[in-house]
């Protein structure tokens, strides 16, 4: 066997192992790459409710809007807290109260007012920021839980100035 046959074979196979290296190295950066997009559209929708609820508390009492919200299709519930202590406390099991943080976020000394379920993969629930002024209704829930499962990963929601916070509620 000649030289240059033996040196051209180790060559292909040397090209062979480094396009599977870039195949595998570009499917894993896709697949972060989505994940990375979940996240990015999960803060989003995040971001329009507080949003909304800004524009809400200043405007006159009784204003309302439904919101329709979209979010990442792992999201299976949101829930909201009253922080100001407005809506009584409901001791019944909720939709999202399958969850494991679900309790330790209801029952500790929170200073964040939103949870998003199911808190394993790649959502990251506890560093929302709170709006303080935004509660669930008074007459309702607390903490108010919408299930995305069964509205097609949409919160339908209703959102009320009352003056000096705003209310969200159940259409």
């Amino acid at each position: 066997m000649k030289k240059g046959v033996t040196e051209h074979t180790f060559i292909f196979i040397f090209a062979l192992i480094v396009v599977v290296m870039i195949l595998i190295w570009g499917t894993k950066t896709i697949i972060d790459l989505k994940e990375t997009g979940e996240q990015v559209q999960l803060a989003d929708s995040i971001e329009d409710i507080k949003e909304k609820a800004i524009v809400y508390y200043n405007l006159e009492m009784g204003s309302s809007a439904p919101l329709d919200i979209p979010f990442p299709k792992g999201v299976d519930c949101v829930c909201f807290l009253d922080l100001l202590g407005r809506a009584p406390g409901s001791t019944s099991e909720t939709k999202c109260s399958g969850d494991g943080a679900f309790d330790a976020w209801k029952d500790n000394e929170q200073i964040k007012n939103i949870l998003v379920t199911p808190t394993v993969g790649s959502y990251t629930v506890t560093r929302f920021d709170t709006i303080r002024e935004f509660i669930p209704d008074p007459g309702g829930e607390n903490p108010l839980c919408f299930d995305l499962k069964k509205s097609r990963n949409r919160l339908k929601a209703q959102m009320i100035s009352m003056g000096d916070h705003v209310v969200i509620k159940e259409l």
